[in-house]
């Protein structure tokens, strides 16, 4: 990479240019070389060399924002219902794994919103995605209501579109933090998992496909 392959070179000086490079050079640093110096040392300092599968979880952090995955804020949530269960600790092998994963995701996407020169909107859009996880079913239930009381009719193919993938990212998230809460190996975790998801996805994908073969025969539902 050099500076000038960024985006708009015409619009920009060198000068600017080169300074995004020289940010972007220490994002990348950071997030493909610190966890190969900072997790050994300490994995040392406390005497648990499984933290150095920390390694791994920072890579694949990495590796899976590139894939614009969100795996890492499914793990966010689990560890929310771990945290709410167990209390914070970053001795925590959850807690210290998805501090690691966060760490390769974040530096990898602060290092592209350099390379494109969108930090603001990159960073937004993170969090946004985190509060859509954590908080979606709640507020995607919440707009499906209003969208009822309001008709049906009055609702665009594209808030439909918004409000199915709040629902699905809610549901998932909400899922995901009540296994973190019960814990992996309980039945009460398994169950609660598979109802979450299930439940809301088949009424919405049963909705859905109504409303669009309802259009397709010029008749509303």
């Amino acid at each position: 990479m050099n500076p000038a392959e960024f985006d708009d070179p015409v619009a920009e000086s060198y000068s600017n240019r080169g300074a995004r490079w020289a940010i972007f050079t220490i994002l990348a640093m950071l997030y493909q070389v610190a966890p190969l110096l900072i997790i050994p040392l300490w994995a040392y300092h406390v005497g648990n060399w499984w933290l150095l599968a920390g390694i791994a979880a920072s890579f694949v952090g990495s590796a899976e924002a590139g894939q614009y995955s969100r795996a890492t804020l499914l793990f966010g949530c689990y560890c929310i219902g771990f945290w709410i269960h167990y209390g914070f600790s970053i001795y925590h092998y959850t807690t210290f794994y998805f501090f690691c994963a966060s760490w390769g995701y974040m530096l990898w996407n602060l290092a592209e919103s350099v390379k494109s020169g969108h930090t603001l909107l990159v960073t937004s859009n993170i969090v946004r995605e985190a509060f859509t996880y954590v908080c979606g079913l709640f507020t995607g239930l919440t707009r499906t209501a209003i969208a009822h009381a309001r008709g049906l009719d009055n609702l665009t193919p594209e808030q439909a579109d918004s409000i199915a993938r709040t629902l699905t990212s809610g549901t998932m998230g909400f899922a995901m933090l009540l296994l973190g809460y019960f814990g992996v190996n309980s039945v009460y975790g398994y169950v609660f998992a598979t109802a979450i998801v299930a439940i809301p996805l088949w009424a919405g994908v049963r909705y859905w496909r109504c409303r669009r073969d309802g259009k397709r025969d010029g008749t509303t539902i």
